[in-house]
């Protein structure tokens, strides 16, 4: 086994009001053939059953389970993620969706493929509508590829195999950040980073408040202050439930290089957030957690 395996790691997952989902990313991230060190929960201002879920899942944990609640004032993504990267005792980070559930080596393959300097990119599938009912009422989470409705391209690279993994992952980085330059390859539902790099960056932009590219952003600006993209292939599986996003400003309100607020993140310089919209909010007002019940915990910001 890797001395690699022994990095004490964080799986993040975000969540909004979608508490059956979750139920069951919880549970597989409770399965996992190498334990996180602890499990953050960074939820948007979900209501009440979303707590039971969590404070459920923490009865059957052995590891810490931290719920990591604000206000709910909109999207606000980038948000809860800092709260919880500013809650984790943890030097490593894996990130997820609370519509994700896990394959059980997920956690092992990322601390694997863990290397100071860069941060590991992983691959997401998204599952056919029609599985979603038999799988939540099953929890038969053992999906097999060539079952899905995909090309057979897909499915070849969607296979879990530790040789693949270790011949065809590498190194993905554009050689010029542009706004475009970083737009392919990294997915916030499967990331994974050294908390120091989050804060050298100063996390992810809080003011980045519509769906979409607010993971490629934070990477574009680990790129630019030295940290390389690893696109991991063959491993850290990981499956996704296709629905309507909840609570997010359309794309037709994206911000752009012509809205007043856009961030000035996407030129050629910028590596990190100004302090107010970034880590560094969440990291001066960390909590002690409002309940401590086992290895539940809860903490607002």
């Amino acid at each position: 086994m890797s001395k690699n395996l022994n990095l004490k790691t964080a799986l993040i997952i975000t969540t909004y009001n979608q508490p059956e989902l979750l139920e069951l990313s919880l549970e597989t991230a409770l399965r996992q053939k190498v334990a996180p060190y602890e499990i953050i929960v960074a939820d948007d201002g979900s209501e009440e059953k979303t707590e039971s879920v969590v404070r459920e899942a923490a009865k059957k944990s052995t590891v810490t389970i931290k719920h990591v609640w604000q206000q709910d004032l909109g999207f606000r993504l980038n948000h809860s993620r800092n709260n919880a990267i500013a809650v984790a005792e943890s030097e490593y980070l894996s990130l997820i969706d609370g519509d994700c559930f896990l394959d059980e080596w997920f956690i092992h393959d990322h601390i694997y493929f863990a290397r100071q300097g860069r941060y590991n990119a992983g691959r997401r599938i998204d599952l056919n509508q029609d599985l979603r009912p038999q799988i939540l009422q099953t929890r038969g989470i053992n999906i097999n590829v060539f079952d899905l409705n995909i090309s057979m391209r897909k499915k070849f690279h969607f296979m879990r195999s530790f040789v693949l993994a270790n011949m065809m992952s590498s190194y993905w980085s554009k050689t010029k950040l542009s706004s475009f330059g970083w737009r392919y390859g990294v997915l916030g539902a499967n990331l994974a980073f050294f908390k120091a790099d989050a804060i050298r960056v100063n996390g992810f932009n809080e003011l980045w408040n519509c769906y979409g590219e607010e993971d490629l952003e934070f990477c574009a600006r680990l790129e630019r202050s030295g940290i390389r993209k690893f696109k991991l292939r063959h491993c850290a599986t990981n499956y996704h439930f296709s629905h309507d996003h909840l609570g997010v400003v359309s794309k037709e309100k994206k911000l752009t290089a012509t809205n007043p607020k856009y961030l000035a993140s996407v030129n050629e310089s910028q590596t990190r957030c100004v302090d107010s919209l970034g880590l560094t909010r969440a990291l001066s007002q960390k909590r002690t957690p409002i309940i401590v019940d086992g290895y539940y915990q809860k903490y607002l910001f």
